[in-house]
């Protein structure tokens, strides 16, 4: 009876901490520069989690999907604070094109007759983005409703 008492009241406590997963900050910004094109986009999601132990994996934006490793050393991507017993992570992920690479495909395209299947996202949803991660094999899902859209940064 005590074992189903504390295996309980340790899921209620796992639960508990899942649901007060705090977002900081949620940022796009746009970039650009170089001679050949280059473009795309950063995204940064700043998370707290009420939990030492659980620690994000991956993080989905625009059906795509970025897996998240951390360093233990490294103290920029997620800071401990063992006042509060919580952990501040710092999630980043970017796209990247180049607009050379899409003019060669735009004319391969045309010159290709055959149809092609549509490329569909990994996962779908209608938020701006998702942090996924795990609490004792148990996948969480964290929704980030909507970014906050920094300056595009334009580089020569």
């Amino acid at each position: 009876m005590k074992t189903i008492l504390a295996a309980t009241l340790l899921c209620f406590t796992l639960t508990i901490s899942a649901q007060k997963t705090k977002l900081i900050s949620a940022t796009s910004q746009e970039w650009s520069g170089g001679v050949a094109g280059h473009h795309g986009i950063n995204y940064y999601v700043s998370l707290e989690i009420p939990d030492t132990t659980t620690i994000p994996d991956t993080l989905w934006v625009g059906g795509n999907f970025y897996p998240i490793h951390f360093d233990k050393q490294d103290t920029i991507f997620h800071k401990i604070d063992r006042k509060h017993h919580s952990v501040k992570y710092l999630l980043t992920a970017g796209e990247a094109w180049n607009d050379m690479d899409f003019m060669q495909q735009r004319l391969k395209a045309q010159n290709d007759t055959a149809k092609k299947a549509v490329k569909k996202p990994h996962k779908e949803f209608s938020c701006a983005a998702l942090v996924t991660y795990s609490i004792n094999g148990v996948q969480y899902i964290f929704k980030v409703e909507k970014w906050t859209v920094l300056p595009a940064q334009n580089y020569p």
